[in-house]
């Protein structure tokens, strides 16, 4: 529904594309979403909404501030909608949404936007929620402004250091200000939580080149023409510089400059020029812009090729054609025998596949990027661009090729770019809300292990330690942090952290959640300068404590395809649930070398029972049940009688997808639909009605029509008809 910055960008907006009812992703804190206006007048509000079906959400009120709805209806008047809480802090607009209980406001605007709600304002007019309208303030950390000289930028300011402080309120603020050491270099001036950093020397005046950030060497060089593309891109991208995290410019008052429009969009081109014409345009774009409004993206700033949502990493060239699977796919990977960045293409000739391969290369001389000699005119010097344009013109990446009407089907053109799934596994939610049960949650691990198994920045997982609290391990700033764990509240939920604290307050009802809203906003840990961003599991944990790199090599390819195959949210955990239907019942009961005591099942096969044993609270196997109900329904003895699927309540399963299924409804005698969230249930679930019917539905004998009494029907027109009098 709406862009976010951060590593985790691409990937939850694509995640939400495939599945928009999904509910297995983390909420975003209402001051963290885009299109959260913060206090402004209602005037000013109403003149960001430009289109019918546009909205967005401010606050109104001082101390207690009440949320607002905006949305422009279809005699383009903007209308308020008030967002209501009840005392169990759930949000809603209409009286039924407190039935579904929707902790956080994102859950609730997300909900009615998947569900195309009509929003009846009056007895004449309506509205419903297309268009979410992002703030200035959102568009302006992250949209170039198109010049060379720091100077010229709107966050530049005069002031000595000490006055920084003042116009530096909330951790992520930063300004440009001229050297005190150099007149010709830029300090960068950053808010990080208590204290104002400062960086010496980031900038120059003038004309200057800029790296952008780099995860491999075998990835090309990638520049920026200007400081401000070099922050924006790490706003975007959420890359810290020498630690910190960059969240928002903050400009000086005397500056006045039209703002983009928020729905700028690349211009689209009509499908009459040839490949050489097509150069033309874009060359002549680029030396119009100086190479700095990058209006291919939308007036954004570029992203390195590791933050780029289809770069894959290193891949052979038959684990990339696995991921290709429709006519016009693509993706970005290093090729693990040469170490080279290509993009590879699927095309579909005649029901035959083929992939296409080709080299993204540098030139030495300027710096630009390439994938056919003709783009060496365009002098881009990002990745991201470059694909842009070719995306954007429909440009065919083999040499020589001309647009023509004759080849249109078969030209190579990039049209739908892969996303990489590789690290959804950190912000999608898991099934277990049992803290023991969490999948990154490790007992009896020493300093010295931790220090060994959290390797790159952002690393964490949960530490279980005997006869002593618990404890989040995370690496940051080449630092080993040892957090206390977040506590819950009275009623079990944990509170969402806010920038502002006197907005109503937010809840995740999972730790799981909360930690995952950290990890996909990128908020600072409790007010430290800490940031979450790959959770170890523990089956990373295991495997790297084995001390061999190829056991911790295959783990990860492991989790990688596990995770991989988990964005269809359905198959692999359908797969585990039959394994475990099948295999568990043979295991015998394994308490795990947690120490907890949990009262849970398992089934005897000696005896053929249900029995209860203790279990620690972490590992053990699948034989494992919370109650003697979910055992005798997994594990049956052998003198249970098969039942008849007809006779079964629908059952949506644990998961959280979002399946339209019919079951049979033996009160109705009728089948009907139901929501199926993916894995298990029963049998009493089918594809169609016409499956439903056949299987379920009990046959009516067929009627004699000259035997039936005459019936007019409820309604009330006049019109002249005749029956057969049986009597």
């Amino acid at each position: 529904m709406h862009d976010i910055v951060g590593p985790y960008a691409g990937v939850y907006k694509w995640l939400y594309k495939t599945a928009p009812f999904r509910q297995d992703l983390p909420s975003i804190p209402v001051d963290q979403l885009p299109y959260y206006h913060g206090r402004i007048r209602h005037e000013l509000a109403a003149q960001r909404l430009c289109c019918n079906g546009d909205f967005l959400i401010y606050a109104e009120g001082d101390e207690e501030p009440s949320l607002v709805l905006l949305v422009r209806d279809q005699f383009s008047k903007c209308v308020q909608i008030d967002i209501n809480y009840n005392q169990n802090h759930h949000f809603w607009i209409y009286p039924m949404d407190e039935e579904y209980g929707y902790s956080t406001v994102d859950a609730l605007i997300r909900n009615h936007v998947n569900m195309s709600t009509t929003f009846k304002l009056d007895e004449c007019a309506f509205a419903r929620l297309e268009h979410a309208v992002s703030s200035p303030e959102f568009l302006s950390s992250i949209r170039c402004e198109g010049k060379v000289d720091p100077v010229e930028l709107r966050y530049f300011h005069e002031i000595a250091a000490q006055d920084a402080e003042e116009i530096l309120c909330n951790s992520g603020d930063f300004i440009l200000k001229r050297s005190d050491k150099d007149a010709k270099a830029i300090d960068l001036m950053v808010r990080w939580e208590e204290e104002v950093k400062t960086m010496h020397g980031l900038g120059t005046l003038g004309n200057s080149v800029y790296p952008l950030f780099k995860t491999s060497t075998n990835l090309p060089d990638e520049h920026v023409y200007s400081l401000d593309d070099y922050l924006k891109s790490s706003v975007l991208c959420q890359h810290p510089i020498n630690g910190v995290l960059l969240k928002k410019p903050i400009f000086h008052a005397t500056t006045n400059r039209s703002a983009i429009e928020d729905n700028a969009q690349p211009d689209e081109n009509d499908g009459t020029l040839n490949t050489h014409e097509l150069n033309e345009t874009a060359v002549q774009q680029a030396a119009t812009s100086g190479g700095l409004m990058h209006t291919l993206l939308n007036y954004c700033a570029p992203r390195p090729i590791s933050s780029l949502p289809y770069f894959h990493g290193y891949l052979s060239e038959e684990e990339a054609q696995t991921l290709l699977h429709n006519d016009g796919d693509f993706l970005l990977f290093i090729d693990k025998l040469d170490g080279q960045l290509y993009v590879v293409l699927h095309k579909n000739r005649e029901m035959v596949a083929d992939w296409h391969y080709r080299e993204v290369r540098t030139n030495f001389y300027n710096r630009a990027v390439f994938i056919r000699d003709k783009d060496k005119d365009l002098n881009y010097l990002t990745v991201d661009e470059l694909i842009a344009y070719y995306q954007t013109y429909a440009v065919p990446i083999q040499e020589g090729a001309q647009w023509t009407t004759a080849n249109e089907a078969n030209k190579e053109v990039l049209r739908y770019p892969v996303t990489s799934c590789t690290c959804q596994k950190d912000i999608m939610l898991e099934v277990n809300t049992f803290r023991y049960n969490l999948s990154y949650y490790n007992m009896s691990l020493s300093d010295e292990k931790v220090s060994d198994l959290l390797v790159e920045e952002g690393d964490y997982l949960l530490r279980g330690r005997d006869y002593e609290e618990d404890q989040l391990c995370v690496k940051w700033n080449r630092q080993i942090h040892k957090l206390p764990v977040p506590k819950n509240g009275y009623d079990g939920n944990y509170t969402l952290p806010h920038k502002d604290p006197t907005l109503p307050e937010e809840h995740s009802i999972t730790l799981d959640g909360l930690l995952k809203t950290y990890v996909l906003c990128q908020i600072p840990y409790k007010g430290k300068r800490i940031f979450f961003r790959n959770v170890l599991s523990k089956r990373t944990v295991k495997s790297k404590l084995t001390n061999t790199s190829s056991s911790v090599h295959m783990a990860k390819s492991q989790e990688t395809l596990f995770f991989w195959t988990f964005c269809s949210l359905t198959k692999t955990l359908a797969q585990r649930a039959e394994s475990r239907n099948e295999k568990s019942s043979e295991e015998v009961a394994d308490p795990g070398p947690c120490r907890g005591k949990f009262p849970r099942y398992y089934y005897d096969w000696d005896s053929k029972q249900c029995t209860q044993f203790t279990y620690g609270g972490c590992e053990g196997n699948a034989n494992n049940y919370d109650s003697i109900a979910e055992c005798e329904a997994t594990c049956p003895g052998e003198e249970q009688k098969p039942e008849n699927p007809c006779e079964l309540p629908s059952d949506s399963g644990p998961c959280m997808a979002y399946f339209t299924k019919y079951y049979y409804n033996k009160e109705s005698k009728k089948c009907e639909t139901f929501v199926y969230g993916g894995c298990q249930g029963n049998e009493n679930r089918f594809d169609t009605l016409e499956e439903c019917e056949a299987k379920c539905a009990e046959e009516k004998p067929v009627k004699d029509p000259c035997k039936l009494p005459a019936d007019p029907g409820p309604c009330r027109g006049k019109f002249p008809r005749y029956y057969y009098d049986w009597d």
